[in-house]
């Protein structure tokens, strides 16, 4: 598709410069000449708006990202149509494969009773304009609505724009939804239905990307828990306690309005900061007195352990950093490297905050859970120097909320 869009956009600009170059080439005079030159003009003026259509459905699978909201997604797909064919009536369906209906995602001054807005199993998705759709694959072009005869109902024509197109959404797994477009504004929609089809197909692959990118998304998070879980085989509390930081950091990176691909890196990172005490002996973790200096060196490993098992897996990247340094301090003086401030990322900030926090407030084997009261305390006798300030706030504001005390 995107090597389709680049030749007809290298061809189209070819076109341009011809036209431009016949310009200087001729020199006809008078009413003549200029209406020529108008004429020429407005082919350039056309050519080049194409040429920005053609450009932003292209642009449209690049710049969609999969965690958009997926109603803008359906919206931002019907809009681009929309001002294709200057119309200010459209409407986007998408096949409900779970229900076997089509569903209307997106509409544009079009107010479809819900009985004619979606399409319902059995006889109706292989009649109308979307079951001929979903049969043939192939766009349909209605000059004139009042002789249209393959609406589901009569009630349904008042509806629709006297003159429109209903163009197939075609991804690898087939057909996936149905747009209707107004063609009213549109003197000549021969050459925009072939533009609107072009539209469609990059929209179906946009929205199926989208939709496995979040299945992936699924396996990913199903794997990291997997993965944490593998923890509880060597230490039971580091998996309690990575459970425990998981929803806590989920609640600051929501509280500090952090973007949401971000909020769930670091609640990846939560989960799994203390995944490198696998390669930590057992007898160290569940030592019941103080450690030794050497026993204490061996657990600091714990963050670049856990870097060499998760570096390889190429969705974890953003999360990597944020376990490498969740034991760095906001003065300096943490390790492994000494970093100060915001150049520790947020992450490994909200994570050491978190973890901190849940060391303070749980039993270990070698003494008592300190009351929350105090761990308290504690946590802001430390912002500034151990813990980011900011951080802290957002942390103590949930505690608040969640009327912790």
């Amino acid at each position: 598709m995107n090597i389709l869009l680049l030749v007809v956009v290298v061809i189209l600009l070819g076109y341009i410069f011809y036209l431009r170059f016949c310009e200087k080439r001729q020199r006809i005079t008078g009413e003549k000449y200029l209406s020529q030159m108008e004429q020429r003009q407005e082919q350039v003026l056309s050519l080049e708006k194409l040429i920005s259509f053609l450009i932003e459905i292209q642009e449209l699978g690049i710049n969609t990202t999969p965690l958009e909201n997926q109603q803008e997604i359906y919206q931002k797909i019907l809009n681009l149509a929309a001002r294709l064919v200057n119309s200010d009536k459209g409407t986007l369906l998408i096949f409900d494969e779970e229900t076997n209906e089509m569903k209307l995602v997106a509409r544009i001054g079009m107010n479809l009773p819900q009985e004619f807005a979606n399409h319902r199993e059995g006889h109706l998705l292989r009649e109308g304009f979307a079951g001929k759709i979903l049969q043939e694959g192939k766009a349909i072009f209605v000059e004139d609505k009042e002789k249209e005869t393959r609406f589901l109902n009569p009630e349904e024509k008042k509806y629709y724009p006297h003159r429109f197109g209903t163009l197939p959404l075609k991804a690898k797994r087939g057909i996936t939804g149905v747009m209707n477009i107004s063609l009213e504004n549109e003197p000549f929609p021969g050459q925009k239905l072939s533009l609107l089809n072009i539209l469609a197909n990059q929209a179906a692959i946009t929205l199926e990307n989208v939709e496995l990118y979040q299945n992936l998304q699924i396996f990913y998070f199903e794997t990291v828990q997997t993965l944490s879980r593998a923890i509880d085989a060597k230490d039971a509390y580091t998996w309690e306690h990575a459970d425990r930081s998981r929803r806590y950091a989920r609640a600051i990176a929501q509280e500090m309005n952090l973007p949401e691909i971000m909020g769930r890196n670091i609640e990846y990172a939560a989960l799994l900061h203390d995944v490198g005490k696998i390669g930590i002996e057992e007898s160290i973790l569940g030592k019941p007195g103080a450690l030794t200096s050497e026993e204490k060196e061996s657990v600091r490993k714990h963050p670049s352990i856990g870097k060499k098992l998760l570096a390889p897996i190429s969705l974890l990247a953003p999360v990597v950093p944020m376990i490498l340094y969740h034991h760095e301090w906001f003065n300096g003086q943490g390790y492994l490297e000494g970093l100060k401030g915001e150049d520790i990322p947020i992450g490994a900030r909200i994570v050491a905050l978190i973890d901190a926090w849940d060391a303070m407030t749980s039993d270990r084997p070698y003494r008592k859970a300190m009351p929350k009261e105090k761990a308290m305390e504690e946590i802001k006798k430390s912002s500034g120097t151990q813990f980011d300030p900011q951080v802290v706030a957002a942390f103590l504001r949930i505690l608040e909320k969640e009327n912790a005390f």
